[in-house]
C-alpha cells in the first residue's frame, strides 16, 4: 500500500492506494503519527484506490479510530469499493467510524 497526506480545511486526509494488509504495520505507524499531532477537524481516509483489505488492516484502521479519539478527533472512511467495502460491511465498522461513499 501507498499513501499520501495532506491537509485542508476539513482536517487530515491520508489517501491510500494498493493492497491495504498486515505488511503495512510499519507504514502505518507514520499515519498514526499524524494523527497525534492533528489539532483540528477530522481524519479522512480515502480508500478509493484501496484493492483489497485484510483483517490486520481492520486492526490498523481501529487503531486510527482509537488515535483520533484521544486527541478529539474523529475518523472518516471514504469511497471503499468491492471487496473493500464488503468487508468493512462484514466487521461492522460503521459501528465504529463513519464511512462515506
Amino acid at each position: 500500500m501507498k499513501y499520501s497526506l495532506s491537509t485542508d480545511e476539513q482536517g487530515l486526509r491520508a489517501t491510500m492506494n494498493g493492497r491495504f494488509t498486515f505488511q503495512d504495520h510499519a507504514l502505518f505507524r507514520g499515519l498514526l503519527e499524524a494523527i497525534e499531532a492533528a489539532t483540528s477537524g477530522c481524519v479522512t481516509v480515502d480508500l478509493g484506490g484501496v484493492e483489497f483489505i485484510d483483517s490486520a488492516a481492520l486492526g490498523m484502521l481501529l487503531l486510527a479510530n482509537d488515535a483520533c479519539t484521544k486527541v478529539g478527533l474523529k475518523l472518516v472512511a471514504e469511497h471503499p469499493n468491492g471487496q473493500v467495502r464488503r468487508t468493512l460491511e462484514i466487521a461492522a465498522m460503521g459501528s465504529i467510524f463513519q464511512i462515506h461513499g
